[in-house]
């Protein structure tokens, strides 16, 4: 399997984009990043920064695809982070959310902390989402509200897990596993993103979509639409990174 991608981040209302998208490779693994700083702790950009750059350099050095590789990424950019704050390179509370994805061609790994998403799409649908680490996701399993409610709930934004918030993450973070299929599609998206588009539209422009670049562009403009449409001049940073998984003959890393 090879990949064609392609990645977006744009500032929204905001002064300064505190998110970061990156992607990476080596001989053995691909693997693409997202992370969004967390603006009212000071600092966001320098956390979301430290975090894809030390997730890179793991990734980079990888000397083979395995299903423990994402959680170690994950701690490794923690470790960063928590060197940033007592270092003075950034704000000593900075934090920043991180979700990821692996891939050997044939597996896909993904895992993450905070509320940016991972998304699989196949045959047009959703086929597996991660889940929050926010008070909002906590809701949702205990039956309180819908899921579709995250988006406008006014919690939305608490956190229960980032980087940066302790020396070392409290709970091992456990990636998630797939094996790939041509045709499979996949998103990584900030909060400032997905907030502004449902899971049900990201399936209908999806099946607009000849390339990454289309179907990011799509959705895009009903992110835009909507803030047009609430008159906010202060949305938040949003950032995307989609992928599709193609047979080798068809395309290769984006």
């Amino acid at each position: 399997m090879r990949f064609v991608s392609h990645t977006l981040s744009r500032a929204g209302g905001r002064s300064v984009n505190q998110d970061r998208v990156l992607g990476v490779e080596n001989a053995r693994v691909v693997g693409w990043l997202l992370a969004d700083g967390l603006g009212g702790h000071g600092g966001g950009e320098v956390a979301a920064q430290a975090a894809v750059n030390a997730a890179a350099v793991e990734i980079q050095n990888a000397s083979e695809y395995s299903l423990a590789l994402p959680g170690r990424i994950l701690a490794r950019a923690n470790d960063r982070v928590i060197e940033g704050q007592t270092t003075g390179q950034g704000a000593p509370d900075m934090r920043s959310t991180l979700v990821l994805m692996i891939s050997d061609g044939e597996r896909l790994s993904w895992a993450w902390i905070g509320d940016s998403r991972f998304y699989a799409f196949r045959d047009g649908r959703v086929l597996a989402q991660s889940k929050d680490h926010s008070v909002p996701q906590k809701l949702v399993e205990a039956g309180q509200i819908r899921a579709a409610e995250i988006r406008n709930h006014p919690d939305r934004n608490r956190l229960l897990r980032a980087l940066g918030s302790q020396p070392q993450l409290a709970t091992a973070p456990k990636a998630s596993q797939m094996t790939l299929s041509p045709g499979d599609a996949l998103l990584l998206c900030s909060d400032g993103f997905w907030e502004f588009v449902t899971e049900l539209e990201m399936e209908v422009d999806l099946a607009k979509s000849t390339s990454p670049e289309q179907w990011v562009s799509l959705l895009e403009d009903r992110l835009l639409q909507r803030v047009d449409e609430s008159k906010s001049t202060e949305n938040d940073n949003y950032s995307a990174v989609a992928v599709f998984a193609l047979k080798n003959e068809e395309g290769d890393h984006g």
